[in-house]
């Protein structure tokens, strides 16, 4: 066993026969350092290549290089001994696996066209060998960058969106019947994730089937409508965390029980969005109540049709209103924006709130 660095060939085009009659030579291999070599091809054919010959690799470094195409959902089934995967800088689309985030010690597939809103990875002190658990910000642009007004502007703080079917009914009710199956099948809903103001909820990342059926299309569809609405270009935004909420009057022994409200606060995130995920008529109450300097001055807005998505500066403070009756639930996001520049919170040109005001959308 032992790590194999290609030499660097900068203005050469390596191709997979090559690289396969290459490293074929050396023998059984550990590491493969292959970054950097203008190396063009499908990513999952090169996958499939290297493992009759090298069933032991646990890195593989591919960054900076030609690779298109998608991740295999079995990659980890091909290289079970992998453990380290650096493919950033390539032309990679399509999603993460869900499972590598969990599975592998370091995950960079910063600056591809992924669809996915996170990568995960575990960094290694080298002089204490402590590991710790980081996200490591992919950079990935499933779109192309915010073709509208091009002067993008600092997030106006006060400023709130709505955008009506911001995912189809259908999809709506899909991402319940999901999110209620995985909660049951793992113990119940968490109420733990946050520390400061708990949710009743999961993470879609968690959870294969929910990560799949929104990274394929509707994360993208989502992120373009943010941008457009904040005028901020797509490059420069990724979802951080998207959870389903579920909010819920229950009678236990005649007193209620369950979360019914969320009280006031400002979110871990520069924009927040919430998407109504099942019919009003399900429910009494709710909505997202956004608070003004002055305390005595609100306005709600409650969607009153599913699939309804309220986007807004994180940093604005606001509440989950209180319902009375029934289940509510909602997919919540976090979206982190790279360009600092952007984060000059900016004051309204003018207030429109007024004590306690409801907006029904």
């Amino acid at each position: 066993m032992f790590d194999f660095l290609a030499e660097s060939t900068a203005k050469k085009i390596i191709t997979l026969d090559t690289l396969i009659k290459t490293t074929t030579s050396e023998g059984s291999i550990d590491s493969l350092n292959l970054s950097s070599l203008s190396i063009s091809g499908d990513f999952t054919s090169l996958i499939q290549s290297l493992v009759p010959l090298h069933a032991s690799l646990n890195s593989l470094w591919l960054s900076d290089n030609q690779l298109t195409g998608s991740i295999p959902p079995d990659l980890l089934s091909l290289l079970p001994n992998l453990r380290t995967l650096d493919a950033g800088d390539n032309l990679l689309t399509g999603s993460i696996p869900p499972n590598l985030e969990k599975a592998l010690d370091w995950l960079d597939l910063a600056n591809n066209r992924l669809s996915a809103y996170f990568s995960f990875s575990r960094v290694v002190d080298v002089e204490t060998q402590t590991q710790t658990q980081t996200l490591q910000v992919p950079g990935n642009s499933c779109c192309e960058s915010f073709a509208g007004n091009t002067q993008m502007e600092p997030i106006n703080q006060k400023q709130t969106h709505t955008t009506l079917d911001s995912l189809s009914k259908s999809l709506c009710s899909q991402i319940v019947t999901l999110a209620e199956a995985n909660a049951a099948s793992s113990g119940g809903w968490l109420t733990d994730r946050h520390r400061s103001y708990k949710t009743t909820d999961i993470s879609v990342a968690e959870y294969p089937d929910l990560l799949q059926l929104l990274n394929t299309a509707h994360i993208p569809n989502i992120l373009s409508t943010i941008a457009s609405l904040f005028k901020i270009s797509k490059s420069d935004i990724m979802i951080d965390d998207l959870f389903a909420v579920k909010y819920e009057v229950t009678t236990i022994s005649g007193n209620r029980n369950g979360q019914t409200l969320l009280k006031k606060h400002r979110d871990d995130s520069e924009i927040s969005f919430v998407i109504l995920l099942n019919d009003p008529a399900e429910f009494e109450g709710g909505g997202t109540e956004f608070f003004t300097d002055d305390d005595n001055k609100s306005t709600i807005i409650a969607p009153e049709q599913k699939g309804t998505m309220v986007s807004f500066c994180g940093q604005r403070e606001h509440a989950g209103v209180e319902i009375t009756r029934g289940i509510r639930y909602i997919l919540a996001g976090f979206v982190k924006v790279f360009d600092a520049s952007l984060l000059r919170f900016t004051a309204p040109s003018s207030n429109n709130n007024s004590s306690s005001k409801r907006q029904k959308i």
